[in-house]
Order: C-alpha cells, then structure tokens, then sequence
C-alpha cells in the first residue's frame, strides 16, 4: 500500500462539491444551521470560485477544515497574513450572499439605542476580535505544522 502524500504537496487534488465547508462558515459566522436558501446560493457563487484556486489552496482550505475547529479564528488570522485564501473568500462570499437575505439584517443593522450600550458593545467587539485574532495566529502554526 502506498503513502498518501502530504496534504501541502499533493497537486492533483480533484474539485470537490462546492458547499464542502459552507454549513462550517455559515455556523462560525452565524451561530446557526445554514438555511437551504443560502446553501443554494453559496453553492452556485463557489463554482465560480473553483474556477479561481489553485490545488495547492484547494489542499490547504479543505486541511483547514477537518483540522481546525474554530473556522472564524483561522480566517481571520489568515485574512491578515494572507494564508488560505480558499477560506477568506468564501467567508466573504458567505457574508455578502447572507446580507442579501432580509431575515439576516437584525445581524447587519445595530440595535444598541444609548451611547453608553453602543460604546460598550464596540468595546467588547474590540475585545473579542483580538482574542480571536491571537488564537488564530496559533491555529495558522498548527495548520502550518500539520
């Protein structure tokens, strides 16, 4: 029986269906199951996507996600250093397609009325942003390490 090789190495990955993943992103952002309605049209928008990512991405992204169990922490440190791209553009498809659909805009629209409860949410957005930010810096070393 042969090895397998590496998932960094292997070039002859083949296209897998496009909502690999989607349900993953869409609960990372979202905190919820992804709506069939969104699944469609995330599917149809990540064709198009394939088209554009090489084998190498394609390995990476797909290693991200059956290794990496907070998605959100990892894109977000690799937005910033500009790893896996496969997985910071289909956050950003996912985002764009979801604020799209009007049952999504109470995520979009603030809802803070006074000062005070909208400074303290930027804040603790602020903060919460940086612990992510941090832990996906370790995540971006484990992947990278796999």
């Amino acid at each position: 029986m042969q090895n397998s090789p590496s998932p960094r190495t292997d070039s002859t990955v083949e296209p897998q269906h496009p909502d690999r993943g989607a349900a993953r992103i869409y609960a990372a952002v979202f905190r919820q199951t992804i709506p069939e309605m969104i699944l469609e049209r995330f599917v149809q928008a990540a064709t198009v996507l394939d088209r554009r990512t090489s084998d190498e991405e394609r390995v990476l992204y797909d290693h991200a996600l059956k290794r990496i169990g907070d998605l959100e922490a990892l894109e977000l440190a690799a937005r910033y250093t500009h790893r896996v791209p496969a997985l910071s553009d289909r956050f950003r498809l996912m985002v764009y397609i979801v604020e799209t659909d009007p049952d999504h805009q109470h995520y979009y629209v603030g809802s803070q009325t006074g000062f005070v409860g909208g400074l303290l949410s930027m804040v603790g957005g602020g903060f919460q942003t940086t612990v992510k930010l941090i832990k996906g810096w370790f995540l971006l070393k484990r992947l990278g390490s796999a």
